[in-house]
């Protein structure tokens, strides 16, 4: 489950912020730029995550993660409700901590993601091994 909203969160932003992004007169290369905010914050924040103590639980961490990217959206796009402006600056920090940490969700997810697989799918492995 986290790991499709962590997955949902990446891949959305394509599309729409894209669109919000041309209100401020970029160019496609500056809007590529902007893009590419997120996947360098992303390396900082995946090199980051195995360092955390073992004492904390990886649902802890998957959750701290979802509301780091909540907060990260709520950046990312104007709100009337919290006074956030449609500010250019402001959609960046977003963008720049939706990649910090989006691994917080992803990473301490993937493990259980592939333990699911081989339970589902043992059973072809036997067989072709026979």
């Amino acid at each position: 489950m986290t790991g499709g909203w962590a997955y949902f969160n990446y891949d959305f932003m394509g599309p729409v912020l894209s669109i919000a992004l041309l209100k401020f007169d970029l160019t496609q290369t500056e809007i590529g730029y902007f893009f590419m905010i997120s996947a360098m914050t992303y390396i900082i924040g995946s090199l980051g995550v195995p360092f955390i103590p073992s004492r904390i639980s990886k649902r802890s961490q998957m959750i701290f993660g979802i509301f780091a990217l909540f907060f990260s959206m709520v950046l990312m796009g104007p709100s009337q409700i919290l006074h956030i402006p449609e500010n250019l600056a402001v959609m960046g920090v977003g963008q720049a901590l939706c990649g910090f940490f989006l691994p917080f969700c992803l990473i301490p997810c993937l493990p259980e993601m592939v333990d699911i697989v081989e339970r589902k799918y043992s059973h072809l492995d036997e067989k072709r091994r026979a």
